[in-house]
């Protein structure tokens, strides 16, 4: 083969293992994609089912299930190499797909609250409160309007 060739074959190759990448990371790029525009995930991450922090946090946010139910909010534990939903609508979802997506290493805990349109709106290394929760949703421009529409049918 002559140069030209070579090169054209390279750009070629070049070209589809370009869109190959952009394709699988289009695929992975948003692993809670099912939840878009319908609901908001809370996701719970912890090393295992052992962590005082995440049993913690479970039960406090579950004692408050209305409230969870207003917001559409569901309620997502990943531990170790597991996805469980606790609340809500569940998807199949890839616990290593969560955790790169969000930054969260299999050692950390950490509550992620993601929004109908599919953005991380609070990442907190912690507990945190119902209220926190609720007035940050409640703040969203999106559900300012959902609040309006039940108000004002």
């Amino acid at each position: 083969m002559d140069r030209r060739t070579l090169i054209k074959k390279g750009r070629e190759l070049t070209g589809a293992a370009a869109a190959m990448l952009v394709l699988n990371q289009a695929a992975n790029a948003n692993a809670l994609a099912d939840y878009a525009w319908s609901n908001r995930p809370v996701i719970l991450y912890a090393p295992n089912r052992d962590d005082p922090g995440l049993q913690a946090q479970r039960e406090v946010l579950l004692a408050h299930k209305q409230a969870l139910a207003e917001r559409d909010i569901v309620l997502i534990e990943v531990v170790d190499q597991e996805v469980e939903t606790i609340l809500g609508r569940s998807v199949p979802l890839s616990a290593a797909d969560l955790r790169r997506q969000h930054g969260i290493g299999k050692s950390s805990s950490c509550i992620v609250l993601v929004g109908k349109d599919t953005g991380v709106k609070i990442r907190h290394f912690g507990q945190l409160t119902p209220e926190e929760l609720f007035l940050a949703i409640d703040a969203m421009p999106m559900r300012q309007r959902e609040m309006q529409r039940r108000d004002n049918p």
